[in-house]
């Protein structure tokens, strides 16, 4: 590898490459970049357990699938599954109903025995300890969520491609308010700005590498 990495000759043979791949217990496609699998370049979908629209999805290109594995391999993931999986099956409904609906039987009570002014805390306190299933869940799971999100981000702030420019964005959104602003066709705004332009550059106004 030492001699490929400092020669200039960057041919490699079919046997070196081969020998190289059972060193660093990798596949030949992997080294050639070819696959993305270092550890389980022949794992086969039956073992992955994936449905034909989650293979279609994961083939067309339509979502960043790096960026999914990153998600989905990330510590806490399993956690927001785990939440998910109990809010979506239902798991822990029945525990919410009995809670809730015990505590509604104590301010039922206090009602009747005390008859508080709707403002008394301890009355307050027995309807703000109800807890809705789908308002917790959202909570939770929305913390583990943003938790994901945030480490990720961390994790490729200094990539170069990670904040793309956006001059080119805001330059659109001013000529945009600028047309929107003036009567007539946008397109005409538009036109009209290149006349000027060109106007300026024949009478010597403007340098035409300026634009």
């Amino acid at each position: 590898m030492g001699s490929y990495e400092n020669d200039e000759l960057k041919e490699i043979s079919h046997k070196d490459l081969v020998e190289l791949a059972k060193f660093y217990g990798v596949s030949t496609d992997y080294l050639l970049c070819l696959a993305e699998n270092r550890n389980h370049p022949d794992t086969g979908l039956t073992e992955l357990h994936l449905s034909d629209d989650m293979v279609e999805l994961l083939k067309n290109g339509r979502i960043n699938n790096r960026l999914l594995c990153e998600i989905a391999t990330h510590e806490d993931f399993v956690t927001l599954m785990t939440d998910t999986e109990i809010y979506v099956d239902g798991v822990a409904t029945s525990h919410f109903q009995n809670f809730n609906s015990l505590l509604e039987v104590l301010r039922g009570q206090v009602l009747s025995q005390y008859q508080p002014v709707e403002e008394d805390t301890a009355l307050k306190a027995l309807e703000a300890m109800q807890i809705q299933e789908e308002d917790y869940f959202c909570q939770v799971t929305h913390q583990t969520w943003d938790a994901i999100l945030h480490a990720i981000r961390e994790a490729h702030k200094d990539d170069t491609d990670s904040a793309p420019d956006g001059s080119n964005t805001m330059k659109l959104i001013k000529d945009a308010k600028k047309a929107l602003a003036v009567p007539g066709s946008y397109l005409d705004v538009f036109e009209q700005d290149e006349a000027e332009i060109e106007k300026c550059r024949c009478l010597g106004f403007v340098h035409a590498t300026a634009f």
